[in-house]
């Protein structure tokens, strides 16, 4: 696994697309399968995700560049007793920078400075890549461009830090026995935790039991970041369960923990009724499939900090609202 790591790593140091195209035509099958999230969903060959996700997005930018604030390997971790079927995932998470100097997705460059937040997942079969799991915040960037389609966020807008008090790329495996600590409170914290909400009141999912009181949420564009337990409570669970008071996650296809950290990327693996009002759109009644990418820190016997992307525009798609047209409307 140590391998995969230092080829993510590889990856993300490739600046222009002449390297990258190079890079995964040595590293990538040319039958890989990919989930990017809406606009451009999912297929099952490199060429088109060269075409169609990665080159428009390294073209619409000038000094493309990555920071990377995480990256870990591991096996899937997917059975109640942290075992799984072994299947190998290495991933990343960050800041893409750059000038958006040429159009992108219906919008016009504005000539300056983006910070894209991006997260991967990549499988690996021996030393090749096969599948990826990809998210990018959408709604952060249209915010950063005087588009944002959604209210004001409730959290702070623009905050997606590296892990705090660790370093976030780990390069090693780390100790087994953090590894499953990390992996048994994630299990209980959500299928114990948030699967148990009574649908009246937060305290029935316990989620005190599980994070830090001074708990940083680094959210997704739309919602923003809550800096403590109580404002995660008040400005994201609460609105999000009179939206969605039945969701449920469904299993943990793809988990991975790695000591003290863990991620998982779940495409429609929540699934919801949308019972009420969320972000300006009222019920539809809808039984919604949701997805994301989630990393967790775990300090002691809690997680401190929480970074999450929602694919918004899916959610938002199957609740009959067209973000991105929305956006595009508010250009000047």
């Amino acid at each position: 696994m140590s391998c995969h790591r230092q080829i993510l790593a590889d990856y993300y140091a490739c600046e222009v697309i002449v390297e990258r195209d190079a890079f995964l035509s040595q590293h990538f099958s040319k039958d890989f399968v990919w989930h990017a999230g809406e606009p451009w969903g999912h297929g099952s060959d490199l060429a088109r995700w060269q075409s169609e996700v990665m080159n428009p997005l390294f073209s619409a930018l000038s000094d493309a560049h990555y920071e990377v604030h995480i990256l870990f390997a591991g096996s899937t971790m997917n059975k109640p007793d942290g075992s799984g079927d072994k299947t190998q995932w290495a991933t990343g998470s960050g800041y893409l920078h750059g000038i958006f100097a040429n159009d992108w997705m219906g919008f016009r460059a504005t000539n300056k400075s983006l910070r894209i937040r991006f997260s991967d997942f990549f499988r690996f079969e021996d030393d090749c890549i096969v599948e990826c799991y990809s998210q990018i915040d959408i709604i952060d960037f249209l915010q950063q461009i005087d588009c944002d389609p959604l209210p004001p966020s409730n959290g702070e807008r623009f905050i997606y830090p590296a892990p705090t008090g660790l370093n976030g790329v780990m390069m090693t495996p780390q100790d087994d026995a953090e590894t499953m600590r990390t992996f048994k409170l994630l299990h209980d914290m959500l299928f114990d935790g948030l699967n148990t909400f009574d649908g009246e009141g937060l305290e029935s999912m316990s989620m005190e039991d599980y994070f830090h009181p001074n708990l940083k949420w680094y959210g997704p564009g739309g919602i923003g970041a809550c800096m403590s337990f109580k404002e995660f409570q008040e400005r994201h669970q609460a609105p999000w369960l009179i939206a969605f008071p039945d969701r449920e996650v469904l299993g943990l296809d793809n988990l991975i923990c790695d000591g003290h950290i863990c991620g998982e990327a779940w495409f429609q693996s929540v699934e919801a009724t949308h019972g009420g009002p969320y972000l300006g759109v009222p019920a539809t009644g809808k039984t919604l499939k949701i997805s994301g990418i989630d990393y967790w820190l775990r300090q002691g016997d809690v997680f401190t900090e929480n970074w999450i992307f929602i694919d918004f525009v899916e959610l938002f798609n199957q609740m009959d609202y067209d973000l991105l047209g929305h956006a595009r409307s508010l250009q000047p």
